[in-house]
């Protein structure tokens, strides 16, 4: 009977050995580390990452890296939300601005030139023309877009406002 007993601590010894290595065979470790990070003049990011151990660094963009899977899980997860962050930050970013802004007595509007940031074209419209837009909408700061669209309801008042004013002036 004492010769059972004394197997048994061995026995979870053993046992506790080979969970621990099979947790460590499934964990993969951080292999990859973040360096550097450098805004290009298009407002996207190139990312510098060294393999640990390595004096080698490579150069990416943060979407390169999240697209492949295979080298993402070798980031820590503070490298990860970073890249993460500058990904998001940089599909967040207004592609297109507000210029100016200048009221035309001839369509009785405000007409907004707005300018392309990826290619500098300037182009001139109606609030109501561009507010119709989704593209431009979602291109444009919230700020911006909420100026056109306050432009576009103003003109939708006075526009109403004066065919209330035609039909009352008809009966």
């Amino acid at each position: 009977m004492m010769k059972k007993q004394a197997y048994i601590p061995e026995y979870i010894s053993w046992l506790l050995e080979k969970y621990n290595e099979i947790g460590k065979n499934n964990q993969p470790t951080t292999q990859y580390r973040l360096v550097a990070v450098k805004e290009k003049s298009n407002g996207k990011y190139q990312l510098s990452f060294q393999l640990i151990g390595k004096a080698v660094i490579f150069k990416s963009s943060p979407e390169e890296i999240l697209a492949n899977e295979e080298i993402i899980e070798y980031f820590s997860s503070k490298d990860i939300h970073t890249i993460t962050q500058l990904a998001c930050k940089f599909e967040r970013k207004s592609k297109i601005e507000i210029v100016s802004k200048r009221f035309s007595e001839k369509l009785n509007t405000l007409v907004f030139k707005i300018k392309s940031l990826s290619n500098g074209a300037i182009s001139e419209n109606s609030a109501s023309a561009l507010s119709k837009d989704n593209a431009v909408i979602k291109s444009l700061s919230s700020k911006d877009a909420h100026i056109i669209g306050y432009a576009a309801a103003q003109e939708e008042n006075n526009l109403e406002k004066k065919l209330i004013y035609e039909l009352r002036k008809e009966t």
